[in-house]
């Protein structure tokens, strides 16, 4: 097990999962995910209010966080690569997407 006061010689690599399995990517909630209407509506309505696409808040997101230090990306296209390199890095709280129940959003326990 990795002490916290090692993970800045280490260094940390996120994989995006920030993306939730891509479901904060898309505009309609999947069926399989309907008791989790209320978070995703949350979701958009930060959207809606903060005038942010899915992918630059997403992005944005794991920008923000400083014990981040390289990404790991996968892309199915080069119109994907393109579109998250286009997508603005904006500095917005998303305290108001803070979720306390981890296994809500915990693709494992979906």
């Amino acid at each position: 097990m990795v002490k916290h006061k090692d993970l800045k010689r280490l260094g940390l690599h996120c994989n995006l999962g920030v993306f939730l399995q891509g479901v904060l990517l898309t505009s309609l909630l999947p069926h399989r995910l309907q008791k989790l209407t209320d978070l995703f509506d949350n979701w958009q309505a930060f959207l809606r209010k903060n005038e942010m696409s899915t992918l630059s808040a997403c992005k944005s997101f794991a920008a923000a966080q400083d014990c981040i230090d390289h990404w790991v990306l996968g892309f199915e296209n080069y119109a994907q690569l393109e579109a998250f390199i286009a997508a603005p890095v904006q500095n917005v709280s998303m305290q108001s997407c803070a979720v306390k129940d981890i296994d809500r959003v915990n693709p494992s326990k979906w």
